[in-house]
């Protein structure tokens, strides 16, 4: 009895253990299953993140070397500027033993997470860059030219995508200038001034500059890119410079001029005025509204209460300007009222 009773404790423990055995499989197998989910989602997250760009044109690539063979440079860093205008680029020198070089570029996107970018580089001949994106703005390089057969530079690049202005009446943008190549001065600094209102605008020298004058237009190309036209009462006309934003108020220019096989190279700082404040006095019989005039594009709104949603309208006013502010001028009526400035 005592070993049958054994022999039946032996097959209970046989079957715990047959049971645990099925137990610890499936939970092993559901483990698994659930790491190749998660292996396959982030996957999924990180070739939908690694986008490579359908264009670069106007955006500027920060490259920073990690190796290389000769000719190419092995350590520093520096800066491709592809123009937004046509396809010429220019080349920054930011650190180590990087030259200034310029010509004309191409660009494709070869793949999900991959592009090339081509450069026909004046006095070296076509070089190769093959860009492999980790995400939407940074990732690897390999730099790889028929020159030199077998010679590489590889490292990092970072693709710029700041957030540029709508319009830069006001503004104050310092330009330090860090290659040129004539009829533009290769070195020196000079502030940009554009008028509070208009097409107007003021150069003021810094080092190596004239002061200047004349006329320009803004437009926004892309999210991080703006243009500018201008003609200078010095240079001359059919001037661009293309501002590449890192940051709001931070970037790349490249200045170029019709006609010229010349160009430019800079960074800029912009100093953006502050939002405008309005000012509201009385005037025998009126009252007379107004703000400083690089806000002379907003829009003046009012209202007689002022409630959780309050009914803002157009106060559709009458507008002068004198000493540097916008003027709108209103009778005097019972009502109280309330003004705001919108920016369009």
């Amino acid at each position: 009895m005592s070993a049958s009773i054994h022999s039946k404790a032996g097959r209970n423990a046989n079957a715990w253990a047959l049971g645990a055995s099925c137990y610890w499989s499936a939970n092993l197998l559901g483990t698994m299953r659930l790491l190749l989910f998660l292996m396959f989602s982030l996957l999924c997250v990180h070739q939908a993140n690694a986008d490579s760009p359908i264009s670069v044109s106007g955006r500027t690539l920060r490259m920073t070397i990690e190796s290389a063979e000769t000719p190419f440079a092995s350590s520093g860093s520096y800066r491709i500027l592809p123009s937004g205008v046509d396809n010429s680029y220019a080349i920054v020198p930011t650190s180590g033993a990087t030259s200034v070089a310029s010509g004309a570029y191409s660009y494709a996107k070869t793949g999900a997470a991959t592009a090339q970018l081509g450069l026909s580089e004046v006095g070296f001949g076509g070089v190769t860059i093959s860009l492999t994106f980790t995400n939407g703005s940074s990732g690897s390089y390999v730099v790889t030219t028929a020159s030199f057969p077998g010679a590489t530079q590889q490292g990092i690049f970072l693709l710029y995508s700041g957030k540029a202005p709508s319009e830069i009446y006001g503004y104050s943008v310092t330009v330090t200038v860090s290659s040129g190549a004539a009829p533009f001065a290769s070195g020196g600094s000079y502030r940009f001034l554009p008028a509070n209102t208009g097409s107007a605008y003021a150069i003021q020298g810094i080092s190596g500059f004239p002061d200047s004058v004349g006329t320009y237009s803004y437009s926004k190309t892309t999210d991080s890119t703006g243009l500018i036209l201008f003609t200078d009462s010095l240079v001359g006309s059919g001037l661009s410079s293309q501002l590449s934003f890192d940051t709001e108020t931070t970037g790349t220019v490249l200045l170029k001029q019709d006609g010229s096989g010349g160009y430019q190279t800079a960074t800029f700082e912009m100093v953006i005025p502050g939002p405008p404040t309005i000012t509201i006095a009385k005037s025998n019989l009126k009252v007379i509204v107004s703000w400083p005039d690089f806000a002379a594009h907003y829009r003046l709104e009012s209202t007689t209460e002022l409630v959780a949603i309050p009914p803002w309208v157009n106060a559709n006013p009458s507008l002068e300007t004198n000493s540097g502010r916008v003027l709108a001028t209103f009778p005097i009526n019972a009502a109280q009222r309330y003004y705001r400035l919108i920016k369009p």
